[in-house]
């Protein structure tokens, strides 16, 4: 922050906002995330797939990772139902885990993170994917992170130095 151009107010609502931002990042990932471990171990409890509790676990950690998620737990377990004979409970099994997963993270996880961060779900969500895109795993954190810190720096422009920069340019104009 000691190389920032900004007078010490403003480097405080950066700092807030950066933490603000976070915190909703941490909170909103680790939520949703538990929530996926949740509703997958009960769909493997509920389809007879057994150690439950183990792939409940396995989804809520490996919904952390970018892109794949917690498909790596849910497709080898669809397979898993196939392969032993009950094909209509893998058919099932596979469209309740893919539909939760889906609405969860690119619906529910945006929008709660938004909520908090004071960001519209949408340009949370396309922060993450470019986050993901650019620094891989840590773009989950970075992407939002990013994008709050240029809208504040924006905000910063508009309120405090739109206005002197304007006054400037008058006096050429004529």
């Amino acid at each position: 922050m000691e190389l920032v151009p900004l007078p010490l107010n403003e480097k405080e609502r950066l700092i807030k906002r950066f933490q603000e931002l976070s915190s909703a990042v941490f909170i909103g990932n680790g939520l949703i995330s538990l929530f996926e471990g949740l509703i997958g171990g009960l769909s493997c409890l509920v389809f007879g797939i057994s150690g439950s509790l183990l792939w409940g676990l396995a989804i809520a950690i490996s919904a952390f990772l970018p892109l794949v998620g917690a498909s790596v737990v849910v497709i080898p377990a669809a397979v898993y139902l196939f392969l032993v004979g009950h094909v209509w409970q893998a058919v099932v099994f596979l469209i309740i885990n893919a539909v939760q997963l889906a609405v969860l993270e690119m619906v529910v996880k945006p929008r709660l993170i938004g909520t908090k961060s004071q960001m519209h779900a949408v340009l949370v969500f396309l922060s993450i994917l470019a986050g993901m895109e650019a620094y891989g795993f840590l773009g989950i954190f970075y992407g939002p992170l990013l994008v709050t810190i240029f809208l504040s720096m924006t905000e910063i422009y508009k309120e405090h130095y739109r206005q002197l920069l304007v006054k400037i340019e008058a006096p050429r104009k004529t």
